[in-house]
């Protein structure tokens, strides 16, 4: 079975298909665009409204890293300008003797894979995942992607770390003293029927109909996917 998962836009992704990922699995970094100006006329020791004949590049398109943007030839040597980065020409300006070079500066920030397949197709805003047996319920309060492994909380249900640990707690009601103890012991997230009770730093939303939450418990299969897009809980196994 497989499931379309949409991705952001301004990403570095880092996944490949074909791939087996899983929650450990490197997803993508955000990256932020930046421009940087290249005086090309002082580089080059030339007039300003000139460099138009030095140029190997024209706006708009692309430049590799160590890419030659510029070279002035004689007779008896030659000088280049090699680019610095990746990027696009975005402006060439006469009157400076410069260009802009549009960049792609990648943030620290990385996401892991929030779910645990095979990679089937990546296009430009999506991907599609390859998932073993899964079923999709609908789901409410959902305010962004995630997913993972999940522990099915019952009432006599013995709370440690090693059953907690890293893991979506699903649930009908989370009463306090839970919540603040499946918290402390490493809880990843929340799926209830009802809203959890008090303020909470992890993620959290609803599942809409009692019957889906019947049906997930009789399943009570390993792994969910929540996805914002489609207000859309998917639970499932592995491969």
């Amino acid at each position: 079975m497989t499931i379309v998962l949409k991705i952001p836009a301004n990403i570095h992704l880092l996944i490949k298909e074909n791939q087996s990922v899983d929650f450990e699995t490197p997803f993508f970094e955000f990256k932020t665009k930046k421009t940087i100006n290249i005086s090309i006329a002082k580089k080059l020791f030339v007039r300003p409204d000139k460099i138009f004949r030095y140029l190997k590049k024209l706006v708009g398109e692309n430049v590799e890293k160590c890419e030659i943007i510029a070279e002035k030839k004689n007779f008896l040597s030659s000088k280049r300008i090699v680019s610095s980065n990746d990027g696009i020409i975005k402006e060439i300006n006469h009157d400076l003797g410069e260009i802009t070079l549009e960049i792609n500066e990648k943030n620290q920030q990385l996401r892991l894979c929030y779910f645990k397949g095979k990679i089937k197709k990546i296009e430009k805003n999506k991907i599609e995942v390859e998932l073993g047996k899964k079923i999709d319920i609908e789901g409410k309060n959902i305010n962004e992607d995630q997913g993972g492994e999940v522990f099915y909380l019952k009432e006599s249900d013995q709370l440690t770390a090693d059953k907690i640990n890293k893991k979506i707690i699903v649930c009908e009601t989370l009463k306090s003293f839970n919540q603040i103890k499946t918290e402390a012991l490493g809880a990843s997230g929340f799926i209830t029927l009802t809203k959890v009770n008090e303020p909470t730093n992890l993620f959290s939303c609803q599942i809409k109909k009692i019957e889906d939450f019947k049906k997930i418990f009789d399943y009570q299969y390993s792994y969910c996917i929540v996805d914002q897009p489609s207000s859309k809980i998917i639970f499932y196994q592995s491969l």
